[in-house]
């Protein structure tokens, strides 16, 4: 009795070897994990260059992603100027400029890059070419537009040109009460003549509101662009 009953040890714990294919998964975990982490992102791209392809985008190179960029950010406003020119919105965002800012930029994107992306020496030579031959002959210009960076940065040159005079007829178009519905799809389509069609308009309501009734001052800013903007 004196020295007490002998505590009982538990039995020895088994260890039992990991089958290879338990190993294998174990192994390969953190792969999977780094997978699975980048699958949005490849979603994404998926989408990305399903939506591209449908649309018949071109996307690849800088003076694509410019060129698609200018095109999709203008469109928007110049259709707001043509068919809710009354809308508050339409006026808001219009007055703000913010519109032609960020064409400019686009611009300026595509600019700061073809004055880059080749070696300096080559970059001067295309400049030198451009401002000293290309401007002074049809054939040349159209040397010229075999640079896809250089017909990039022409039109997004010209869109941020054309949103700057549609918001201009569109502003003027407010404050004269003068319509620009006809004027203002003339200058999305094609540019200048549609601000000389602006220009004839408005010569000739100024000389003919006088000579009509009072109303039809409130006629011509139903038909096209009003002052309240409600």
């Amino acid at each position: 009795r004196g020295g007490g009953r002998r505590q009982r040890q538990p039995p020895p714990r088994r260890l039992v070897p990991r089958s290879p294919s338990l190993a294998c998964c174990a192994a390969l975990e953190p792969a999977v994990l780094a997978e699975a982490a980048t699958m949005p992102q490849q979603l994404g791209e998926v989408a990305a260059n399903a939506l591209t392809d449908a649309l018949g985008l071109e996307v690849e190179t800088l003076p694509d992603q410019a060129f698609t960029a200018s095109t999709f950010w203008v469109t928007p406003f110049w259709l707001l100027m043509i068919f809710a020119p009354r809308w508050q919105l339409t006026r808001r965002i219009m007055e703000s400029g913010w519109p032609v800012g960020v064409a400019c930029l686009i611009q300026i994107w595509v600019f700061v890059y073809g004055a880059t992306y080749l070696p300096q020496d080559e970059v001067l030579e295309k400049f030198a070419y451009f401002f000293a031959e290309a401007d002074r002959t049809l054939g040349n210009m159209v040397g010229m537009r075999e640079d896809r960076v250089f017909v990039s940065e022409e039109w997004t040159h010209v869109l941020a040109w054309d949103l700057l005079v549609g918001r201009l007829i569109y502003l003027e178009g407010l404050r004269e009460r003068v319509w620009t519905f006809h004027s203002l799809g003339l200058c999305f389509a094609v540019g200048p003549p549609g601000y000389a069609l602006h220009f004839l308009t408005l010569q000739l309501v100024t000389r003919l509101r006088p000579l009509l009734p009072a109303a039809s001052g409130d006629a011509s800013a139903d038909n096209g662009s009003g002052d309240n903007g409600s």
